[in-house]
């Protein structure tokens, strides 16, 4: 039975023809491989390359020589060089996927150059110093000595504001400005009343009109010192048994008063505005970051002018660089309504107003009197009584004058 030729099969020169060629396609395997694997290992080199910003000039060059090496083969180091270069089939896609790689890479990133560190963090630079990804007083090297005050309106600074004393700006707030905080309120006004003589109703003379038992003359005759109601000499002035008699009472003499104004404005009050040298950032709803001034200042913002406080900042003051203060109190006047009663005039014995005393009647009337057999009198005493004696304001104390600020300015605070 014949068998054909077959490689291997007691044919020594068939036998090498067949490996001869499975030699070969082995080869081409094995350079096919290699050119896929290369390529892979660039594309990911370069994808590395720019993320990490690298050189990658030297890369071509090396896979070139890396090939010649490696197999020796004329179409190998063609094919990594087209891999090298971007050409085309399955090198050329492996580059074009890492190109797109790097690009995604750099977009994710964010920015094109990374954050460098200058330092320690400065809270109010806007700044993020020490590149831990926080700014200002959102770092945590802020939160002692700064604090964040509402978002500043357009127009308006930051200021450390201290209303009622002067000290030393604090930290932070190098610039200081004297204010006076000033209340507009009008002057309160009363009036002080004081008396300089009193009122009286026995002060002046005492006119008696009398005929003895006869009608009362139109004129009176005789004169007496009221003397302020004390006891008063007479020189045995005699009465007839019955008569007639008149004698007007004296009218009030009202007190001398004196008025003084009681009452001032509210004194311009001493204070200190401190500008702040720099604002950050790093607060919720876009809030300021600024340094934290301490007692007796506080963290508010302020505006030239007369300005009304931002709805963040409610509690305003009105202050300037100094006054011109008018404002006081107009005079005022004080008198009194005093009114007399009840008047009486006594006839004594003796000479001292305190034996056999006798009344007689201070009506302004002609008033029939009976002293009996009629007697001799040596003093006198004429009492009345007195109501509203007493010094009252007759005529108010008013507010006057204003207050104009010099270099006005509105303070604002949380």
């Amino acid at each position: 039975m014949l068998v054909p030729d077959q490689p291997g099969l007691g044919d020594e020169t068939n036998g090498r023809g067949a490996m001869t060629k499975l030699t070969e396609m082995h080869s081409g395997y094995r350079n096919d491989a290699v050119r896929r694997g290369f390529a892979v290992a660039l594309a990911l080199t370069v994808t590395l390359g720019a993320a990490c910003s690298l050189d990658l000039s030297g890369i071509p060059a090396a896979a070139s020589a890396g090939s010649t090496s490696g197999g020796g083969n004329g179409a190998g180091s063609t094919s990594v060089s087209a891999a090298s270069a971007g050409g085309a089939g399955g090198a050329g896609g492996a580059s074009a996927t890492s190109s797109a790689m790097a690009s995604s890479a750099m977009a994710s990133s964010g920015t094109t150059s990374p954050c460098t560190p200058t330092g320690a963090e400065i809270c109010n630079d806007g700044i993020d110093n020490d590149c831990n990804m926080a700014t200002d007083c959102d770092d945590p090297a802020c939160a002692v000595g700064f604090v964040c005050i509402p978002a500043i309106p357009s127009g308006w600074s930051a200021v450390a504001f201290s209303e009622k004393s002067r000290p030393s700006c604090p930290g932070g707030y190098p610039t200081a400005v004297d204010v006076v905080s000033a209340p507009t309120d009008a002057a309160t006004c009363a009036c002080a009343c004081t008396e300089q003589a009193a009122a009286s109703c026995a002060t002046g003379m005492l006119g008696i009109a009398s005929m003895g038992a006869g009608p009362c003359p139109a004129a009176p005759s005789i004169f007496l010192d009221a003397n302020g109601s004390n006891c008063g000499g007479l020189s045995n002035l005699g009465t007839a048994k019955n008569g007639t008699v008149k004698i007007a009472p004296l009218p009030p003499t009202q007190a001398v008063c004196n008025g003084t104004p009681d009452g001032a404005a509210p004194a311009p009050v001493d204070g200190r505005s401190c500008d702040a040298a720099a604002v950050g950032v790093g607060c919720a709803n876009g809030g300021a970051c600024v340094t934290s001034p301490g007692d007796p200042f506080v963290a508010c913002i302020a505006h030239d002018g007369a300005m009304s406080c931002p709805p963040a900042f409610p509690n305003g003051s009105a202050v300037g660089t100094s006054a011109t203060d008018t404002r006081s109190c107009t005079q005022c006047t004080c008198g009194t309504s005093a009114t007399c009663s009840n008047p009486k005039l006594t006839f004594y014995s003796d000479a001292s107003c305190s034996m056999g005393a006798h009344d007689l009647p201070v009506t302004s009337s002609c008033d029939s009197v009976n002293d009996g057999n009629g007697h001799v009198y040596k003093s006198y005493e004429y009492t009345i009584d007195i109501a509203g004696g007493e010094c009252q304001t007759t005529k108010d104390s008013t507010p006057t004058g204003s207050l104009v600020l010099v270099g006005a300015r509105t303070v604002c605070c949380q």
